[in-house]
């Protein structure tokens, strides 16, 4: 893929913005992902987070569930604030699954991340199911963009829609103020936010 990168890809400074806005007020997203991932992610071994930024409120519900965890970003905010755990790089449809192999991961984690993140998702989410790999995220479909991943607008979004159906998917809409509710696959709005569990 030759798309332009994101800012969160490239900027430290742009990162510690959004962590201190997250910080400073914990959103209803942020709320949802939580009793998500509660609710829905399983004990897991060797858990890869994708984009994982400096911090979340539900990093702990992670570590509690994981008995280890990769923290992959593109910024230094990674080694920064997990300095065990922290890995710098970005990820490309090359890297990604020399890590999963090296690591033996069980499970992949990805939110606020994953359409800026320049992979060939449905491949990803295909090679997950096939291999017994759980992998939870949130999808925010959006109108185009020259630095967004292009499987998250227009027409490419329906090779992921393909995707998470092929998958058995489990897809929860979030896009309103309300408790995420179950939608089937054809229920996908051309723009709108969901958590997807893929088992």
């Amino acid at each position: 893929m030759n798309q332009k990168l994101h800012p969160y890809t490239l900027s430290l400074l742009v990162n510690l913005k959004w962590l201190i806005k997250r910080i400073s007020s914990l959103s209803i997203l942020d709320r949802k992902i939580g009793l998500f991932l509660v609710q829905k992610f399983p004990v897991t071994k060797v858990c890869l987070n994708l984009g994982c930024g400096a911090w979340t409120p539900y990093d702990s519900i992670l570590k509690d569930k994981s008995k280890s965890m990769i923290n992959l970003d593109a910024t230094a905010i990674a080694l920064f604030f997990h300095p065990i755990t922290g890995k710098k790089i970005i990820v490309n449809d090359e890297n990604i699954y020399k890590i999963i192999n090296e690591y033996k991961v069980t499970s992949i984690v990805s939110f606020h991340s994953l359409p800026f993140i320049h992979i060939n998702l449905p491949k990803l989410l295909h090679f997950c199911k096939e291999n017994g790999i759980t992998f939870s995220a949130d999808l925010s479909f959006q109108k185009k963009s020259n630095d967004i991943s292009p499987f998250f607008f227009e027409d490419q979004r329906s090779f992921l829609i393909e995707a998470l159906e092929k998958t058995n998917s489990l897809i929860y809409d979030v896009s309103t103020d309300d408790d995420y509710k179950p939608v089937h696959v054809n229920q996908i709005a051309a723009i709108g936010r969901y958590l997807i569990h893929i088992e």
